[in-house]
């Protein structure tokens, strides 16, 4: 909806003007179409283009983050633990349940390990949140 509204609004910004204003039966374009496509734009880039780079730096940060020993979750539904990494390949040795693995970085969808730490943590948060209101 929002494409097709941007497409017209740059259809109308491309349109010749009528050779005689008094055929054209008005002024001509408005003015505020002129504001429309950089606010659609504006628009794209707040609601789309910035939580997926936010999404991306979060992401690098978790890949950082491993290390020896962390259980991962690859992106094809494969579940190991980290044997090791090197930084200069951007590769990662994963140890399955029968045997190991070589794979890049950028395959590894979670860290289990972190993941279930911070589910702990939260869970033994609430209990001593649970006396502090009492």
């Amino acid at each position: 909806m929002l494409a097709s509204f941007l497409l017209n609004a740059l259809l109308l910004l491309a349109e010749d003007p009528p050779a005689d204003p008094g055929a054209g039966g008005g002024q001509g374009m408005p003015g505020w179409y002129m504001f429309v496509l950089p606010a659609g734009l504006l628009l794209i880039y707040f609601l789309m283009m910035r939580p997926m780079k936010r999404q991306e730096a979060q992401r690098q940060a978790t890949l950082a983050a491993l290390k020896k020993g962390d259980k991962v979750l690859l992106n094809n539904g494969i579940i190991g633990t980290v044997v090791s990494i090197s930084d200069k390949e951007d590769e990662a040795v994963i140890k399955l349940e029968e045997g190991k693995a070589k794979v890049l970085k950028s395959t590894i969808a979670r860290n289990l390990s972190a993941a279930e730490a911070d589910a702990k943590a939260a869970q033994d948060k609430k209990p001593e949140e649970a006396i502090k209101s009492k």
